[in-house]
C-alpha cells in the first residue's frame, strides 16, 4: 500500500475523531438549570432592566422535563437582580385546537453574582406530558422572565403570540419504536 495514502487516511480519521471530541465537549458543558422566558419587566426596588435571548427550546417526552437556554444580560449599571422567575410556553401552529401548555415557574436565586452577562439553563415540567392527544412534534416557544413574581410570567392562552418566525423552535427528544 502506499505509504502516503495511509497517512492521509490515518490523518483524516484522526482529524475527524478530534473534531468530534471537541464538539462533544462542548454540548456536555454543564450550565444552571432553570427554565426561559422572553419577556422581563424591571423590578422597581432595583430598577433592573433585563435584555435576554432564547436560543434554544427542549421537550423531552422520555423524562417528562422541558429545557430552556437564556442568555440574559443587565441593561443598567446595577447587577442581575437576586431572584427571577421563568415559564414557557408551547404552541404547536398544527394543533387544530388552538391549545397552548405551560411549564411550571422556575424560581432562580442569585443568577449572577460577578457578571451583568449570564447563560442559564432551566429545567421544569410542563402541563403537555399529561395530555395524550398532545402532537409529539412542532412545537414552538416563547420564555418569559420576570424580576417582581411569579405572577408576571402568568399569561392566558389567547395573550400569547404564536407568530413561529419570532417564537424559539423546540427540539423534541421522544422515545424511539424500533421494529424489527
Amino acid at each position: 500500500m502506499n505509504h502516503r495514502k495511509h497517512l492521509a487516511g490515518v490523518a483524516l480519521f484522526l482529524a475527524i475523531f478530534a473534531g468530534t471530541v471537541f464538539i462533544f465537549n462542548i454540548l456536555t458543558i454543564k450550565s444552571p438549570e432553570i427554565p426561559v422566558s422572553n419577556r422581563v419587566t424591571p423590578h422597581p426596588a432595583t430598577e433592573v432592566e433585563l435584555s435576554y435571548e432564547v436560543p434554544y427550546v427542549s421537550l423531552d417526552f422520555i423524562n417528562q422535563r422541558s429545557y430552556a437556554m437564556v442568555r440574559l444580560e443587565a441593561t443598567t449599571s446595577r447587577s442581575v437582580p437576586r431572584t427571577l422567575w421563568v415559564r414557557t410556553y408551547f404552541f404547536a401552529p398544527d394543533d387544530n385546537q388552538g391549545r397552548v401548555w405551560a411549564s411550571e415557574v422556575t424560581e432562580i436565586h442569585n443568577p449572577s453574582a460577578e457578571s451583568d452577562r449570564i447563560e442559564i439553563v432551566t429545567t421544569a415540567f410542563c402541563n403537555l406530558f399529561t395530555e395524550q392527544s398532545a402532537p409529539k412534534s412542532g412545537y414552538f416557544a416563547r420564555v418569559f422572565v420576570s424580576t417582581r413574581s411569579a405572577a408576571d410570567t402568568s399569561l392566558a392562552d389567547s395573550e400569547i403570540n404564536r407568530d413561529i418566525t419570532t417564537a424559539t423552535p423546540v427540539v423534541v427528544q421522544a422515545e424511539r419504536k424500533f421494529s424489527r
